[in-house]
């Protein structure tokens, strides 16, 4: 067992060492960042340790790959390469996601993780002095909506452990979270953060969330105004809940179902002038169906419908808040920080204690 365990403990060590490498491939672009990111798999592969008990995953999970090698050929947006290149970050994420789960030091290195991008993010933050447009150039060829999903991701993942091991509940990560998304200005960050603190607050104590929900309450009544202000300078609340990403959803779906575009996936040149001009669709889910066609779209709802099978409430609320960022701009299935969206699975699989009462959140 002790064998078992440095096996896996490495394994997590390693995906800690991924996600910095990472992090400095978004923070530079460098292709070499990149490259020894993927090469990390190899190793990582051969410490995983396979049990015969869960072979019909493993069989599942091998036939589903090669459908969307080969469903990814008649992609009429993206060349086959791409598609192929996309799934490997699947991969490793799948990867970050069983040695999160299953190794002894998977919730350590998920907090270090956190607290490495919450300082990164401080620093900017700091740096930059709220210039909520400054934010945007932080990450090469990203926004500061894409730095908000990252702390979601990150903090979703905590939870996600925390709540295997049926460990004490911590606030503080869903705090910071909030912060630091309240200080990037991005209406998605600000509304979903805002929804997790509010969830962990309440399955941690309800009497805790009931004053907090109080003196939230309060608070908002008697600085009314300056939180207009913040929300109508600072952020995009001001133009509404509409935005560019409804045009493209719009666009896309229009027509649809005409022809056997809904199989494969669609040709932006044909369908779509806006998201053209875009250059980004801004949604993981129809990133998806360009690139892999109807079958992303089943796996999508199969996950959505495996968790509900579980009926794992808290499960659920975490999917459903990475399903709406997903929703919102090209982030996951498949990218690197499916690993938090790959812990839910994986815990799903395997459950998780679930003792009567509060105490054991």
């Amino acid at each position: 067992m002790q064998i078992s365990y440095n096996r896996l403990n490495q394994g997590a060590f390693l995906v800690f060492i991924q996600n910095i490498i990472y992090f400095m491939y978004l923070y530079t672009r460098s292709y070499i960042f990149l490259i020894v990111f993927f090469l990390l798999m190899i190793p990582l592969f051969f410490l995983v340790e396979f049990k015969r008990k869960y072979l019909n995953y493993y069989f599942f999970g091998l036939i589903l790959f090669i459908l969307f090698l080969l469903v990814s050929v008649f992609s009429q947006e993206y060349p086959f390469w791409i598609s192929w290149y996309n799934l490997l970050y699947g991969g490793a994420a799948l990867l970050a996601a069983y040695f999160f789960v299953n190794s002894e030091k998977g919730l350590l290195y998920s907090k270090i993780s956190f607290f490495c991008y919450s300082a990164f993010l401080s620093y900017f933050i700091m740096k930059l002095g709220g210039d909520g447009e400054a934010y945007n150039e932080i990450l090469e060829g990203s926004s500061r909506n894409y730095l908000s999903a990252i702390s979601i991701f990150l903090t979703i993942n905590i939870y996600i452990q925390l709540l295997f091991r049926a460990k004490y509940i911590l606030l503080y990560p869903a705090i910071i979270n909030f912060i630091l998304c309240l200080l990037l200005f991005g209406r998605s960050g600000i509304a979903l953060s805002l929804l997790i603190l509010f969830f962990v607050i309440y399955i941690r104590s309800v009497k805790i969330f009931l004053a907090f929900f109080i003196l939230s309450i309060i608070v908002v009544f008697y600085y009314l105004g300056s939180i207009i202000f913040y929300l109508d300078e600072k952020t995009n609340f001001a133009i509404g809940l509409e935005s560019e990403r409804s045009i493209f959803r719009k666009e896309y779906m229009r027509g649809i179902f005409d022809s056997y575009d809904f199989l494969i996936g669609r040709k932006i040149y044909n369908c779509c002038a806006y998201i053209q001009s875009f250059g980004n669709p801004h949604n993981s889910f129809i990133m998806g169906h360009l690139r892999y066609g109807i079958l992303h779209t089943f796996f999508s709802i199969f996950l959505i419908l495996f968790v509900l099978y579980k009926k794992d409430i808290i499960m659920l609320f975490f999917l459903i808040i990475i399903y709406s960022r997903y929703f919102l701009d090209q982030l996951g299935l498949f990218a690197f920080f499916d690993f938090a969206l790959f812990s839910l699975i994986f815990v799903s699989i395997l459950g998780r204690d679930k003792p009567v009462g509060r105490k054991f959140l």
